[in-house]
C-alpha cells in the first residue's frame, strides 16, 4: 500500500515520543499511547486513504501528519 504522507513513520514517532522517547513530553489530553494505536487501527481499516476523525469527517494522510506536527507530537 502507498503511504505518501508517511503516516506510518509519523505514528511510530508519535508513539515513541508519547512513551517519553527523545525527552518528549506529550500531554495525555493531546494524545496518549492508546490513541496512537487507535489511529493506526483505523488508518489500516480504511486502506491508507483517510482517518475517520468522527462520523462524517475524515482526514487525509497529510492532514493527520499535520495534526501530529502542529500539536508538537512529532517534529
Amino acid at each position: 500500500m502507498s503511504d505518501p504522507a508517511q503516516v506510518a513513520y509519523h505514528l511510530v514517532a508519535a508513539y515513541l515520543n508519547i512513551l517519553g522517547g527523545n525527552s518528549a513530553t506529550i500531554a495525555s489530553n493531546v494524545l496518549n499511547a492508546q490513541g496512537v494505536k487507535d489511529i493506526w487501527t483505523a488508518w489500516l481499516a480504511t486502506g491508507f486513504t483517510s482517518y475517520p476523525v468522527m462520523p462524517g469527517t475524515t482526514w487525509t494522510g497529510a492532514q493527520l501528519v499535520s495534526y501530529l506536527i502542529s500539536n508538537g507530537i512529532v517534529k
